[in-house]
């Protein structure tokens, strides 16, 4: 079986992952929901989530500049914890790359329906509108992984362009007095309203999350990506960096554009494309139309991005040999075409479950993105561990160096405890949800620890070379795979060249 080809460079692995992130979907589509929890200070929201996340990057960064690997956290924190934590945290990341591809359907529709209605034509389904979406997705995902960069990278770029356009419109007639109901410029949207629950905060700081959350995407690119240890943590934190100021600039003009009264911030959140809305009021509906349009192609880049990544996450983990072997098979263009298919066929399925039960694509939209966001956490946390525990092997001045990874932990968890806590149904489900997916990867992990074992060996043989390059030790659990090898009754010699303790 044939590797991954290495034919990306630093600009198309970032393109990758600002197609996950995919900017324009976030900024059209994740500050409704904030509004609705923390009412004006949605910029502060989204300051506190970019800082939040960026010490996320710094854990990834930190670790793949010694280890690159198509399973992104499985292989960077199986390197540095072992095998068990290695599987489990790769098990919450699949969950949210699945569940990401799962939610961009319903998106994908709900921007496409939103611009043929704004052109004169009603009444297509959004279901169908989904289906079309996933089918272009699977054609795109079985090409050369360079194509669907540059796909990625042009629908962004065009969807960033028009909403600055439209930031540097609202800021203009808001500043000359002329905004459509009187708006007017303040910075109290970068305070909390009184007496704001720490619960709205939590909940209002994972859509910020969102926003964000597809970035590290890009580590599982590392096998496709010339010089990955140079490109790969560039990508990471030029992804964050990039888009930081933007995101948080951006949710300051929709806040002012809608008004920071009680009445701006009701049609704030209650707005299904607030970018659409503020498009119409402050330019025309010709604008409004050019927007949705962008924003219906940034929501196909993220389902593209997002298959991707699962096709890449399915890949790995069938490889070394956790679920069906077909996954683990490239074709002609040497991507994992039969995971990136079988991703999109259950994504397709489910999204016609949520239509025949009548959710709309709004709500099937934000369902599973918020439990695809709280499988992240846990994955993040589990490299910001994994981050902290290689720099203090590895790094003089270990505690300064480890800080922004600690506090990418530290923040992860902050947030899924506040999302478990006092949200109304169904949100205050998810959290269960999500916990219930990382559980059976723990389970799994438990109960089959022969399986631990082959991951571990698999994961040895695969980023030994690396580690050789660098004179640095992979920890794999070695009692773990000893009781293992044992079980299985395998031949002395097969075990002694693969555990390679005395090479």
């Amino acid at each position: 079986m044939g590797g991954l080809h290495r034919s990306l460079k630093f600009w198309g692995a970032m393109a990758l992952g600002l197609g996950i992130m995919a900017p324009t979907l976030a900024l059209s589509l994740n500050g409704s929901v904030p509004a609705a929890e923390v009412g004006r200070a949605v910029p502060l929201v989204f300051l506190f989530g970019g800082i939040g996340m960026a010490f996320v990057a710094y854990g990834f960064a930190v670790l793949t500049r010694q280890y690159n690997h198509a399973g992104s956290a499985y292989a960077l924190v199986g390197a540095t914890l072992g095998p068990q934590a290695g599987f489990f945290s790769g098990f919450a990341l699949l969950g949210y790359y699945v569940l990401s591809t799962i939610c961009t359907v319903p998106a994908s529709a709900l921007f496409a329906e939103a611009f043929l209605n704004s052109v004169g034509v009603h009444h297509v389904p959004w279901l169908l509108l989904g289906i079309i979406a996933a089918a272009a997705t699977a054609w795109l995902s079985t090409r050369d992984l360079r194509v669907a960069a540059r796909t990625l990278l042009s629908l962004e770029g065009i969807g960033v362009f028009f909403i600055i356009v439209l930031t540097i419109v609202i800021f203009a007639k808001i500043g000359a007095g002329s905004a459509p109901t009187h708006q007017h410029f303040t910075l109290n949207v970068f305070a909390l309203p009184a007496h704001t629950r720490l619960s709205a905060i939590g909940a209002a700081t994972v859509f910020a999350c969102l926003s964000w959350a597809g970035f590290e995407g890009i580590a599982t690119l590392g096998e496709e990506t010339t010089n990955p240890r140079r490109n790969i943590p560039r990508a990471l934190l030029g992804a964050i960096g990039l888009s930081l100021p933007i995101f948080v600039i951006v949710m300051l003009a929709e806040t002012l554009g809608f008004g920071t009264n009680h009445a701006g911030t009701a049609a704030f959140a209650g707005s299904a494309t607030p970018l659409g809305d503020l498009a119409n009021s402050f330019i025309g509906s010709w604008a409004s139309s050019t927007l949705l349009f962008v924003a219906m192609a940034s929501a196909f880049a993220s389902l593209l991005g997002s298959c991707t990544a699962a096709s890449r996450m399915g890949f790995a983990f069938s490889r070394d040999g956790f679920g069906p072997r077909t996954l683990s098979k490239l074709d002609d263009n040497g991507t994992p075409a039969v995971a990136a298919i079988s991703v999109l066929a259950l994504s397709v399925v489910i999204t016609s479950i949520m239509a025949i039960n009548g959710t709309s694509a709004v709500n099937d939209y934000f369902y599973y993105a918020t439990i695809g966001v709280l499988c992240l956490l846990v994955a993040y946390g589990m490299v910001g561990i994994s981050a902290c525990f290689h720099i203090f092997r590895t790094r003089a001045w270990a505690v300064l160096v480890a800080t922004p990874a600690a506090l990418g932990t530290i923040f992860a968890g902050y947030i899924f405890y506040t999302e478990a806590t006092g949200q109304s149904s169904p949100y205050n489900l998810f959290p269960y949800y999500a916990g219930a997916w990382c559980l059976i990867g723990l389970l799994i992990v438990l109960l089959r620890p022969q399986l631990a074992a082959q991951v571990g060996r698999q994961l040895a043989a695969e980023l030994q070379p690396q580690a050789e390059s660098t004179d640095l030790p992979i920890q794999m659990d070695q009692e773990v795979d000893d009781r293992s090898v044992q079980s299985e009754r395998r031949p002395r010699e097969v075990s002694d060249s693969v555990d390679g303790k005395d090479d």
